[in-house]
């Protein structure tokens, strides 16, 4: 769960570096009139905001911070052991596909038990193991039973301490990523939201890799790299551990430190067993570019902004428009997920749904949303829309997103409000969303009483507020314009209206 914004890939980037040149005027500037809009439905009802289980803090005998949310609920225990440096931004150049298959590989075999070992004892418990390397850091989570605790964390403290990363799993894993990678290629959502990355990231930027690792960046990772990723990043100095569930904060951590306080950090070594160096502070914010360095030379004006990924004879287009800007505490304020909200935030009720898919008929649906990380983030607006109707779709997405300039009605913000706090508090009541919270508010330093003065806050809110967040947020003239389909079908569309695309193959994007 993303607390702050959603995402349109898999899970769910970076302020900008450089400015982009402003677009020299053209026929294919989109039209800036009035977007007519019907009357929304009236409501009196103001909802409250969430309500949190009383949280304990406390730390292990080693120093390792532990976060605990109380709920009695249910006899059900989950954990997040969680390392903030072991994410994939911090991936050496070259190896941005290291983090994910150590995550992968961290199940696989712990201690003295390989990975079908590991499984029985695991599924004896009926508990659950799942490691995930997010952009920001590395993740693993663990669930089980009340009563079956002890022995759950002693199995958790193999995966956390002392990951075997077999060879056999890790050729096994390298194989199925590079698997999934040519499988990606075929899905033209998959390849246009990967292309979309791409082309705003630049391909020597880790973040143009988070979800699909290219073959080059996996089939050359060895056990040492593993072994020598997890000594540097995974360690009790470098973690905090985050819990929610029925449990005593007393007994909990006395469970804990069994198992992880007399864990001490491994020692430090330099370079001479080949390791690769991750130098983070050289990616935090790398230079925002249409297309990757490679292709620089081929860059045609519509303002050098509007590109198709070709897939001949494909039914439908995937319309991608956005731009860097706004990490994951810029992006949490409340001015802008109202504002973004509003315009395609996750409703159907959004200007957006109301325009493209209930007047217009062109989609199913459309969104938007703020994809945001500790040191970045992007803006972007998506629909799959029919073939022939992709340009006066993409003219209406970018009429909507600079109507957001106008004052909104205050009954339609109201209800916008209201929508946004019941679907936030709602998160709240299942425990993993809690630990999720927790987890995100450390990683993000959001403020503790985020949640408590989420609805109070939110109601606050007025269309001058959300005006000036749109001023401040939303660009149309400098959006990456981004069409997946098929090019000899588009492209007469675009010429007729005066627009010109550079037109890019799946291996020109994947390379």
């Amino acid at each position: 769960m993303k607390l702050f914004g959603l995402s349109f890939l898999l899970t769910a980037m970076l302020l900008s570096g450089t400015a982009w040149s402003e677009p020299s005027p053209s026929p294919a500037s989109f039209p800036k009139t009035k977007v007519e809009r019907g009357a929304p439905p009236q409501t009196t009802e103001q909802l409250r905001g969430p309500v949190l289980p009383q949280i304990f803090e406390r730390r292990l005998d080693n120093g390792i911070p532990v976060y605990i949310a109380v709920r009695s609920k249910l006899p059900v225990e989950k954990l997040d052991f969680v390392f903030p440096d072991a994410g994939c931004k911090n991936n050496p150049a070259g190896q941005y596909g290291l983090a994910q298959i150590m995550a992968d590989c961290m199940g696989l075999g712990a201690g003295e038990r390989g990975a079908l070992a590991f499984a029985e004892a695991r599924d004896l418990l009926g508990a659950e193991f799942r490691t995930m390397a997010y952009c920001d850091y590395l993740n693993v989570r663990v669930s089980c039973i009340s009563r079956k605790l002890p022995e759950t964390l002693d199995l958790a403290a193999d995966l956390v301490i002392c990951p075997a990363f077999a060879q056999p799993e890790l050729k096994r894993l390298q194989k199925e990523t590079v698997d999934s990678y040519g499988k990606m290629k075929t899905r033209l959502d998959s390849l246009t939201y990967y292309a979309f990355e791409r082309l705003l990231f630049g391909q020597d930027s880790p973040y143009s890799y988070r979800a699909y690792p290219s073959p080059e960046q996996v089939t050359g990772l060895t056990r040492q790299d593993l072994c020598d990723y997890h000594r540097r990043h995974c360690s009790p100095d470098k973690m905090f551990i985050c819990c929610c569930g029925n449990v005593d904060p007393d007994k909990l951590v006395e469970l804990l430190n069994k198992r992880f306080g007399k864990w001490k950090p491994a020692p430090a070594q330099n370079c001479s067993d080949g390791a690769k160096q991750t130098r983070p502070a050289e990616r935090a914010k790398p230079q925002p570019r249409y297309v990757p360095a490679d292709m620089a030379e081929k860059k045609t004006p519509v303002d050098g902004r509007l590109f198709i990924i070709d897939r001949p004879g494909a039914a439908q287009s995937i319309i991608v428009a956005g731009y860097l800007g706004f990490n994951a505490q810029e992006a949490s304020r409340l001015d802008i997920q109202a504002m973004n909200t509003l315009l395609g935030g996750g409703t159907l009720s959004s200007r957006l749904n109301q325009n493209l898919r209930e007047r217009s008929g062109y989609t199913y649906g459309a969104t938007s949303g703020f994809h945001s990380f500790a040191d970045c983030g992007y803006f972007s607006c998506t629909a799959a829309v029919q073939t022939d109707k992709t340009l006066p779709a993409l003219r209406e997405m970018l009429k909507e997103v600079e109507a957001m300039h106008q004052p909104v009605p205050a009954d339609e913000l109201r209800r916008t409000l209201n929508y946004m706090i019941g679907e936030y508090s709602s998160q709240f009541e299942r425990n993993t969303h809690v630990l999720e919270y927790l987890t995100e508010t450390k990683i993000f330093n959001y403020p503790k009483d985020y949640a408590d003065t989420y609805a109070a806050k939110a109601m606050q809110l007025t269309p001058g507020d959300i005006k000036r967040a749109a001023d401040r947020a939303l660009e149309a003239d400098k959006m990456l314009l981004l069409i997946g389909g098929d090019a000899q079908a588009l492209e007469p569309q675009l010429r007729e209206a005066g627009w010109k695309a550079q037109v890019l193959t799946a291996d020109e994007v994947m390379r």
